[in-house]
């Protein structure tokens, strides 16, 4: 199982997709590192960013 999360949310307050990576913190730590986060007028746009930046990653993206 890989420790990269992909994920993309809408954002209210900035009225766009937020599409990003991050790695989940090692054991004993509480932060994991953001990888990759860039913002998306729409949401097809966030989609097809978010599932590019997977297919990196070789993940599957979540729409949160």
């Amino acid at each position: 199982m890989s420790n990269i999360d992909v994920s993309y949310s809408y954002w209210s307050h900035k009225r766009a997709w937020r599409v990003r990576a991050w790695r989940a913190p090692p054991p004993g730590q509480d932060f994991g590192r953001i990888l990759s986060e860039e913002f998306k007028r729409t949401e097809a746009a966030a989609k097809k960013a978010a599932e590019q930046l997977a297919a990196q990653y070789g993940v599957k993206a979540q729409r949160i």
